[in-house]
């Protein structure tokens, strides 16, 4: 999963850059999550929480660059979304109901 975006840098001065695509980044933040071992519990819990506000602002937002990432996944990739997805809905009670439905979707697909 390696596409990007034209994306705004504000620092001193703006300019222009390319930077990840944002539904591809909210599933690897899924995946990742998924993967890590319990001895980085904390790094998963703030992956997942990474992933639920970007997938919260792209449903409103941009929500064909959420599909488009959903259709680029992997197969063996789905599972670990799948529980991440779950996970998330179980620990982030302000997600916005589109947020919910997005990710209901997922965690049942284990």
């Amino acid at each position: 999963m390696s596409s990007t975006k034209p994306v705004a840098v504000a620092a001193a001065k703006c300019l222009a850059s390319n930077g990840s695509d944002p539904g591809r980044f909210a599933f690897h933040k899924l995946i990742v999550s998924a993967l890590r071992d319990a001895s980085h519990a904390l790094k998963a819990e703030k992956d997942r929480r990474q992933a639920a506000v970007l997938i919260a602002a792209l449903v409103e937002q941009f929500p064909d660059w959420l599909m488009a990432a959903a259709g680029d996944l992997e197969e063996s990739a789905r599972p670990g979304v799948a529980m991440a997805a779950a996970q998330v809905l179980n620990r982030e009670p302000r997600l916005t109901e589109r947020a919910r439905d997005f990710l209901s979707d997922w965690g049942g697909q284990g």
